[in-house]
């Protein structure tokens, strides 16, 4: 290992936490993930698609989500730079959003392996999820496959999506 990435890699170990979302990161969640539809999503979808999905993007129903689903962070440096919000139950990923600033440095694959490692603890087998156009080449490269094109329903537009599935 180079000298660089190895101190890069013992700077980001000492840094890095993944723990379960608290109320008081709900604003910052907000951000992030309205930043990732604006930057990320609308590269594939709508204006009047991404302005409806947003709308629903609010601190009240991430509040109401926090009791059926489980939210976990990822901080580094004491700052929030990604989430994901999944289900056990349904064993099922509903999101995982990466600050746009922040992609591209391996921060999704480090929730996704935290979420793998908790399926893998509730003894599930198979994880399954909708991802967004922009998203499929990342959850490919995580050993994901296409099942099948679907259209999400919002509540007056409709959003193609990509049902993936993973064996855990």
């Amino acid at each position: 290992m180079k000298a660089g990435y190895y101190l890069r890699y013992l700077e980001l170990r000492e840094s890095k936490m993944i723990r379960k979302l608290l109320k008081k990161d709900i604003p910052e969640i907000v951000r992030i993930h309205k930043n990732c539809i604006e930057q990320c999503n609308a590269k594939c979808y709508s204006t009047s698609q991404i302005q409806e999905w947003e709308s629903d993007v609010s601190e009240h129903n991430i509040l109401i989500q926090l009791e059926s689903s489980s939210w976990i962070v990822l901080e580094i440096k004491n700052k929030i730079v990604g989430f994901a919000q999944y289900s056990l139950k349904n064993e099922e990923l509903y999101q995982l959003q990466i600050d746009p600033n922040e992609q591209g440095k391996g921060y999704g694959k480090m929730l996704c392996e935290e979420i793998f490692k908790d399926f893998k603890t509730n003894n599930i087998k198979e994880i399954s999820l909708y991802s967004t156009l922009n998203a499929v080449p990342f959850y490919l490269s995580l050993g994901f496959e296409e099942v099948k094109e679907i259209y999400y329903p919002l509540k007056k537009e409709k959003m193609e999506m990509i049902e993936m599935k993973r064996k855990i």
